[in-house]
């Protein structure tokens, strides 16, 4: 008897951004040193209905690999690639990097953007190949958290 397998490409509907970042990742090795890649890294903190049940990407993953946002399961999952994602947004194609840049110019946060995305699965890991933007996120507000 054949095992049904589930797909490895999957598309997620009405997701709301609660984080979008860019940018050359620091951290420390084991043995103490510091270092920052030599390439970008591309994350998305997304929240939304998340069909965790679909996931196939970690069922032969050790327990301590597997990532907080998929043990929890809480309606939250972190994304990130080492590739600048293609973004469709107003039916135009551009980038993750791009994507965020003009919101910027534009005085906008993508965070609060609604965005249907495509992901990967591959053994113990899940990566965004694709967004595209549905609705944008509300204007920047440069004193947010801040109190009068």
């Amino acid at each position: 008897m054949k095992k049904e397998q589930k797909s490895n490409i999957m598309i997620i509907n009405d997701m709301k951004v609660v984080s979008a970042k860019y940018g050359l990742k620091k951290g420390r090795t084991k043995s103490g040193k510091s270092f920052e890649a030599e390439e970008p890294t591309y994350q998305l903190s997304l929240k939304g209905e998340i069909p965790y049940e679909d996931f196939t990407a970690f069922d032969e993953t050790p327990e301590k690999m597997i990532p907080s946002w998929f043990k929890k399961q809480e309606g939250y999952m972190n994304l990130s690639s080492k590739f600048d994602i293609p973004v469709r947004r107003e039916g135009r194609d551009s980038t993750m990097s791009e994507w965020m840049d003009e919101q910027a110019e534009k005085e906008y946060s993508c965070n609060g953007s609604t965005v249907r995305v495509k992901i990967k699965q591959a053994d113990g890991v899940i990566y965004p190949v694709a967004v595209v933007v549905l609705a944008d996120g509300s204007p920047a507000d440069p004193f947010e958290g801040m109190d009068d």
